[in-house]
């Protein structure tokens, strides 16, 4: 399965110090049905342990995965940043998480290209 990173997703990424490998497992864990919480739209919570902490305390990510093809981590925030997110903006990450996972493969090798996505590799 590929997993992949919106361009604003890996920014928020870079900036909480979480590292690809750890993603990669999380969107794993995601597939394998081990998740905080199924948000409808193929859009699913998932904890992942932030630099130096567990993953109760750290930060939430939200993954669209199409299973045995591929996933997007689409948005992230902290635990001491805001306890969830708001219906509309989960209306609004499902919309997106729609548009990523029926995207040919064509339209990912241009997003890529682009900047817009960015592959989470397993061993970095």
């Amino acid at each position: 399965m590929m997993v992949y990173q919106t361009k604003t997703f890996a920014r928020w990424a870079k900036k909480a110090g979480l590292q690809d490998t750890e993603l990669y497992v999380a969107a794993q864990e995601v597939a394998a049905g081990r998740v905080e919480a199924k948000l409808g739209g193929n859009v699913y919570k998932k904890r992942v342990a932030l630099p130096g902490g567990g993953k109760s305390g750290g930060s939430r990510t939200l993954i669209a995965i199409m299973r045995g093809k591929h996933s997007f981590y689409l948005y992230g925030f902290e635990k001491s940043e805001r306890s969830n997110i708001k219906t509309n903006e989960l209306s609004t990450l499902k919309s997106v998480a729609k548009v990523w996972l029926s995207m040919p493969a064509a339209g990912l090798k241009a997003a890529l290209r682009a900047g817009e996505i960015k592959e989470v590799k397993q061993d970095e």
